[in-house]
């Protein structure tokens, strides 16, 4: 049974490769006979296009010289294209210009118009300038007007003033003559009787005249105001001396500078005339003394030897209670000491004067061997502010040199 299947299936697989073969060999020849039409097509075809080739090169030469003939009109077209390119350029280039023309032309009008305004607002503003100028210069007449005024009442009440200085100047050198003739006539009878005793001595040609020129010399106004103060000063010194010398500074706090302590203001005014030491106090008074004397005998003002004095006490105060050192009371006459010293050597330097300058060498000479006996711990400070106010004096005492009323009026003191 198995070989029958076998045997059918062997045949019918024959027969489908048989059906199969023949299916191809008729696919086969459909395709040699499709292969025979697409030759014989493509033959037919082949004849046709060279025909047409034929037709078609007659027909390229005309297309070519047509072609050429349109290349020409072209080229024509383009160069009458450019050239009506051209003259549109130029057109519209006369356009912009006429444009522009017109544009400038209204620009011109604004800006004249502009500067029409702008030259009518200038003739305005100068017109105003011009009236604020002549307010200006009015009130300036008038203000020099009113200074001329105030000037002439000044030079008027400068008059007046110069005028009553002048009366009183004259008063007191009417009242200075007479004292002076009043005490010459006094020192002629003095000296009238000093002859009658000693007439080989005191003989109206030798030593007397010598007296009498060297006293009328001293006999001065300002002269006397100045010895007066250093008498009174050298006074209030011994006094306070006197008086403390037993206490001793530590009971009178009043007297003394405490730096910087409100109870010790009094000190400021008194602490130059205080002393506790004798030999302290006799080389203070000493010096004091002396450069008064040298101050009296050489100043052209002596009289001014009052406010040196006055100045030196009150800066030299001042000066210890700001800065001092508050573990030491400051008292004593350093200050009114400096202050003399430095008035006379620095006056040397300010002023070119034979006399000052020799005044000046011997302050030096005083600054090697005496200043230093005069200042101690307790007086240091008071020292340098007398320096202070020595100079202060001595550059106050150079500029009113130059002045010529300064001996007027330091004369003016005497009666103070």
């Amino acid at each position: 049974h198995s070989k029958k299947e076998k045997m059918k299936i062997l045949k019918i697989s024959d027969e489908e490769k048989k059906n199969k073969q023949k299916k191809e060999k008729r696919k086969l020849d459909k395709e040699r006979e499709e292969l025979l039409n697409q030759k014989k097509k493509t033959e037919r075809e082949k004849s046709m296009r060279e025909e047409v080739l034929e037709v078609d090169n007659a027909e390229i030469e005309k297309l070519k010289a047509e072609k050429e003939e349109i290349r020409q009109l072209k080229e024509e077209l383009l160069i009458e294209h450019e050239r009506e390119k051209e003259m549109g350029k130029k057109k519209e280039s006369q356009r912009q210009l006429r444009l522009e023309l017109k544009r400038e032309q209204e620009e011109m009008r604004l800006l004249k118009k502009e500067l029409d305004r702008k030259r009518k607002e200038e003739e305005k503003r100068q017109q105003e300038e011009n009236e604020r100028i002549e307010e200006e210069r009015i009130e300036e007449e008038r203000r020099q007007l009113e200074e001329t005024r105030q000037m002439i009442a000044e030079l008027e009440e400068e008059k007046r003033r110069i005028e009553e200085e002048e009366e009183k100047k004259q008063a007191f050198e009417l009242k200075e003559r007479k004292r002076v003739d009043k005490i010459r006539r006094k020192q002629r009878k003095r000296n009238k009787r000093r002859t009658k005793t000693f007439p080989s001595v005191f003989d109206s040609e030798g030593y007397f005249g010598v007296l009498a020129e060297f006293e009328d010399r001293l006999v001065t106004p300002q002269f006397e105001s100045g010895l007066k103060y250093l008498v009174l000063v050298a006074m209030a010194s011994s006094a306070l001396f006197i008086f403390v010398a037993p206490l001793g500074v530590e009971k009178l706090k009043f007297a003394v500078i405490h730096p910087r302590e409100p109870g010790s203001v009094l000190g400021i005014f008194i602490a130059n005339f205080v002393q506790n030491d004798k030999n302290l106090f006799a080389s203070n008074l000493l010096a004091l003394l002396q450069l008064g004397a040298i101050y009296l005998f050489t100043d052209e003002e002596p009289a001014n030897l009052r406010d040196i004095l006055l100045l030196a006490a009150l800066v030299s105060g001042v000066f210890a209670f700001c800065i001092g050192s508050s573990a030491v009371p400051k008292f004593g006459g350093a200050g009114l000491i400096t202050s003399l010293f430095s008035h006379l050597l620095l006056r040397g330097v300010l002023e070119s004067k034979p006399l000052y300058q020799g005044v000046t060498w011997i302050m030096g000479v005083f600054l090697v061997f005496g200043l230093g006996t005069v200042v101690n711990e307790s007086s240091y400070e008071l020292a340098l502010g007398g320096c202070i106010a020595g100079t202060v004096t001595s550059l106050l005492s150079s500029s009113l040199s130059k002045r010529s009323t300064a001996s007027y009026y330091s004369s003016l003191l005497v009666d103070v």
